[in-house]
């Protein structure tokens, strides 16, 4: 009982994290929330506690690109905006228009354990970038393409994805079954984690 408990109060914690960034994408600026995710994002520039759910070579790019990206583009910042997606995080992005995964009939890579893709965002001058056109993003892609991974900036369908990187030639689950099995793995090395604070 004690385990579950543990997996759930941090389940909550990350969608609570994942909530606040959606609901800034889906309703546009809203400055009080907006000062929330700038000073979140500031406060975990890398985000490892999504990064540890990602695939490790993906992860191990991420922290090189960001690296190279703070000391090229001075001022500016990359963070983790999302690694792994449970079910319920790929059906909200999907009911909103932001993944074309509905986890009922097809799976996204962030529902792969460890995740396949990640979702970035670029901080400039203390604040979130949200216009995926702003050429920090090409710069980001660009960067993570030279590594071998594939980026959503070249996507077509249904849309260019200019904040998503992902292992190339990779395929998320293929069943209902292999997401299941999926988010238990990530249950289970969730609540291996030792707390923080």
């Amino acid at each position: 009982m004690r385990s579950r408990l543990k997996i759930a109060l941090r389940l909550l914690e990350e969608c609570r994290r994942e909530l606040v960034l959606l609901r800034e994408i889906v309703t546009g600026p809203d400055p009080k929330l907006l000062a929330r995710i700038e000073a979140f994002l500031r406060e975990r520039p890398l985000s490892e506690d999504r990064l540890w759910a990602v695939d490790p070579g993906l992860a191990a790019a991420f922290r090189r690109v960001a690296g190279e990206f703070a000391d090229s583009l001075p001022g500016s910042t990359l963070s983790v905006a999302q690694g792994f997606r449970t079910p319920a995080m790929q059906v909200s992005a999907s009911t909103k228009g932001l993944s074309p995964f509905n986890s009922a009939t097809s799976w996204s890579l962030h529902q792969s354990f460890p995740a396949l893709a990640l979702d970035f965002a670029v901080i400039g001058s203390g604040a979130y970038v949200s216009d995926g056109t702003d050429e920090r993003y090409t710069w980001v892609g660009e960067r993570f393409e030279a590594l071998g991974f594939t980026w959503g900036g070249r996507f077509k369908h249904p849309r260019p994805d200019p904040d998503h990187v992902q292992v190339a030639g990779a395929h998320g689950p293929r069943s209902a079954q292999e997401a299941a099995d999926a988010l238990k793995a990530y249950q289970a090395a969730l609540a291996a984690r030792p707390v923080t604070a």
